[in-house]
């Protein structure tokens, strides 16, 4: 399963950033961030949490925080996700 959470985009840097959700319960949900643009990128973290609400937050969490492919994992592991 993977389910698109929003996109933003950012039209002074010529990009677009793909949130997404995807999983399902017996593996654990997980993010991926999709950047698109003059600069292409993609990160994602796996298993995130074992409920898709749980991780749609987290993802709709970043989306508004406009959180890059580049800063995923560390944001993720600060905050003990």
């Amino acid at each position: 399963m993977v389910k698109n959470v929003g996109k933003i985009i950012i039209s002074r840097q010529n990009r677009v950033l793909e949130y997404y959700v995807f999983g399902n319960e017996k593996t654990g949900f997980g993010i991926r961030i999709i950047q698109r643009g003059t600069v292409n990128a993609e990160a994602e973290y796996e298993n995130v949490s074992s409920s898709e609400a749980r991780a749609m937050a987290l993802a709709r969490t970043l989306a508004t925080g406009t959180v890059c492919p580049g800063h995923l994992c560390n944001i993720l592991d600060d905050g003990g996700f």
